[in-house]
C-alpha cells in the first residue's frame, strides 16, 4: 500500500485551460513522480482528477484582477 501526499499548487498553473490546484504523488522508494496526477477545477467549478493526453500545460502571465 501506498501513501500518496498532496502539494497544492499556486495560481498560475493551467493544463488545457483548467487550472491545477494541486498534485497528487507516490513518495515511497521506486514510484515515479511521472505517474504523479494534478487535480484541476473543471468547467462546473468541481476539482478531479485530470486525464492526461494532449494537455497543453501552460502559466498564467496576466492580471488576476
Amino acid at each position: 500500500m501506498s501513501a500518496r501526499q498532496v502539494i497544492p499548487v499556486a495560481p498560475g498553473i493551467f493544463i488545457d485551460e483548467n487550472p491545477v490546484v494541486a498534485i497528487v504523488y507516490d513518495p515511497s522508494e521506486g514510484a515515479s513522480f511521472t505517474e504523479a496526477v494534478p487535480l484541476v477545477i473543471n468547467g462546473s467549478g468541481g476539482i478531479e482528477a485530470y486525464k492526461s493526453g494532449g494537455e497543453k500545460l501552460r502559466t498564467y502571465t496576466g492580471s488576476w484582477s
